[in-house]
């Protein structure tokens, strides 16, 4: 009695489903060509039996984002029964093709009969110079296709839904930074005198940025000498480099030295501070003094 071994090749695999019979010829070489039919050798049944299932190997990977390549690795779990084949492919989290990295779409992951252990998929990472939050990227692999089974009645059916992960990209830019400018002005005999000072933001950012500023008492004070503000958030766009902070100073002809306050800038979000007091020197102006004229 002899035995064979059944492997479907593409063309006809799609039409073996489960519950079919399949039978077989055998014809004989030579002179004559004798075909003798075998009905009914075996059912078709589910062929997945053994196959395995290719999975990540982690729910999460890391990379920086220097590091030019995310090395995602996959594993055949679950048999080795049969040639299998899952398609990876990426999708935007945070992170956003092809700005921060290259794409992959349905990338035919095969594993041979026999075949395990794991496979790796390089994901090119893009490295800019902007300040942004560690970003991800999604993952995901297909079901596992079987592709050539080995019929094994007694394995666990391993073949599942698709499989997901996410890899984060690390940030290594720095944050942009806030300093301010000092000004200096006369402070006039009366009214009021427009002391303007300029925060600026340096550095790239795809984030809005945050910096609060407020008046600060030197030797001059508030409000006999100027007018006051009270703590204020000024809030950056990325693409905004620059604003303005008015402080009105009062003028008098009181004969008084030179006097100074400060504009603070204290608690930056998603930024630094650099420099972070402009101070505004009152210079004084006094009326000139009167000669009294003496006749001879």
């Amino acid at each position: 009695m002899s035995s064979f071994t059944f492997h479907p090749d593409a063309s006809h695999a799609a039409a073996m489903t489960v519950g079919k019979v399949i039978t077989a010829t055998a014809t004989t070489t030579g002179a004559f060509f004798d075909t003798s039919e075998f009905s009914a050798c075996f059912t078709a049944v589910d062929g997945s039996a053994g196959a395995g299932d290719i999975q990540f190997t982690s729910a999460t990977y890391t990379v920086g984002e220097a590091g030019g390549t995310a090395a995602i690795t996959v594993a055949r779990v679950g048999g080795s029964n049969g040639s299998v084949t899952a398609n990876f492919s990426t999708s935007n989290g945070t992170a956003t093709a092809p700005d921060d990295y290259a794409a992959v779409t349905n990338l035919p992951i095969t594993y041979a009969d026999g075949e395990t252990g794991t496979k790796t998929v390089n994901v090119t990472i893009n490295n800019d110079s902007t300040f942004e939050t560690n970003e991800t990227v999604n993952l995901s692999l297909s079901t596992t296709q079987i592709n050539r089974p080995d019929f094994a009645p007694t394995a666990p059916n391993q073949a599942v839904d698709p499989h997901a992960a996410v890899l984060t990209i690390v940030d290594n830019d720095p944050p942009p930074s806030f300093s301010i400018d000092d000004v200096s002005h006369s402070e006039g005999n009366s009214g009021t005198t427009s002391y303007v000072f300029t925060v600026t933001k340096t550095g790239n950012t795809a984030l809005n940025a945050q910096v609060d500023y407020a008046t600060v008492d030197g030797t001059a004070t508030a409000p006999s000498d100027y007018t006051a503000i009270a703590p204020t958030t000024f809030t950056f766009l990325p693409g905004e480099t620059t604003k303005q902070v008015t402080v009105l100073v009062k003028g008098d002809t009181n004969v008084e030295s030179n006097e100074t306050f400060t504009i603070h800038l204290s608690n930056a979000v998603n930024a630094t501070i650099s420099d972070a007091d402009g101070t505004g020197p009152l210079s004084t102006t006094t009326r000139p003094a009167l000669h009294r004229r003496r006749d001879p």
